[in-house]
């Protein structure tokens, strides 16, 4: 059972590295892939509501949860997106100017 686990643990972080890698080598599907956290982020950090929240008041309680914990995921999000630049901007090739 250990070496199933070791051997989905391989492909799996050798998945998420040729991932990176293909985002570092793309610009453009760099951008675009995180196009949509940047605008979630944007809207958050501005003071707008974030499109799941609601300007009319709900007498259900249940949904301020949901929307509490929308937000959470949102915040987590925001940060593994901020991580994942962070790694791919390490993982990009050293211009010839920065190597002089």
């Amino acid at each position: 059972m250990d070496k199933e686990v070791e051997k989905f643990t391989q492909q799996y972080l050798a998945s998420c590295k040729e991932h990176i890698e293909r985002l570092a080598n793309n610009p453009e599907l760099l951008q675009k892939t995180l196009e949509p956290f940047m605008k979630i982020q944007e809207q958050y950090l501005s003071g707008n509501n974030l499109p799941l929240e609601s300007d009319e008041e709900d007498s259900d309680e249940g949904y301020s949860s949901d929307i509490d914990e929308l937000k959470d995921k949102v915040k987590r999000l925001n940060k593994e997106a901020a991580r994942l630049g962070y790694r791919i901007a390490l993982m990009k090739p050293k211009s010839n100017e920065e190597n002089k």
